[in-house]
């Protein structure tokens, strides 16, 4: 075993980088330091051999290896979907070919998220906002902007119906096909491998933004029947 300079992750001895914060290690850990504490189990038994091309999860050497999850190409560390068997940037977070969650690294593993098409994400987002997240595995995502969509598209359709409050019902409404639009450009964005453009800060700032415009109408109605 041998300590990454940069995180201090014990690392096999055959790796080519860290498999903690990626950092190169030297081919077969050259110019790398052993660990001075190394495991003491003379008598345990071998890891077995993963898939990524090494033990205890070391990243392959060879970048064309066969049955290999990870690689190295110009320099760029890769990883293969497990759905489409495409090779994708480690830095996006789903596959750039069928929208499908990339699996280790920190994140959850593909069992426990639902599994959808880019395609089939969109289809379901123009009936209803909010649930393409949902089955992208964007779950926090998700459900805001469902619970925010139908707040609002029903709330105004009510208040638009009353010839009182009709200014304020049409902000809701407004708002409603505002969060529509930005829900099918965000799972657009995360079908593509990308991060979704309007992020927790931009809803919050898109809430903020009608709830003014509504006290605004308000306001100017109430001013208006004077």
């Amino acid at each position: 075993m041998v300590s990454c300079p940069n995180c201090g992750a014990r690392n096999a001895t055959a790796a080519a980088w860290c498999t903690q914060c990626f950092a190169p290690l030297g081919q077969g850990g050259a110019g790398v330091q052993p660990d001075p504490q190394p495991d003491p189990q003379p008598d345990a038994e071998e890891p077995p051999v993963s898939r990524q091309g090494g033990r205890d999860g070391a990243a392959a050497v060879d970048p064309d290896a066969a049955g290999r999850d990870i690689r190295q190409r110009d320099g760029e560390v890769e990883w293969r979907c497990d759905a489409c068997e495409t090779w994708q940037p480690l830095g996006l977070i789903h596959c750039g070919t069928c929208g499908t969650v990339r699996t280790g690294f920190g994140y959850l593993p593909r069992t426990a998220r639902v599994r959808a098409t880019p395609t089939t994400a969109l289809v379901v987002s123009v009936v209803l906002p909010g649930l393409g997240h949902l089955l992208l595995g964007e779950i926090g995502a998700g459900i805001a902007r469902l619970v925010l969509w139908a707040v609002w598209i029903v709330g105004g359709i009510g208040l638009v119906l009353e010839p009182a409050s009709r200014g304020i019902g049409g902000v809701l409404v407004v708002g409603a096909l505002a969060l529509w639009v930005a829900s099918l450009v965000g799972v657009w964005r995360l079908g593509a491998g990308e991060p979704d453009p309007v992020g927790t800060r931009m809803l919050a700032v898109g809430v903020g933004a009608v709830t003014l415009l509504m006290v605004l109408v308000a306001v100017a109605a109430a001013f208006g029947s004077v």
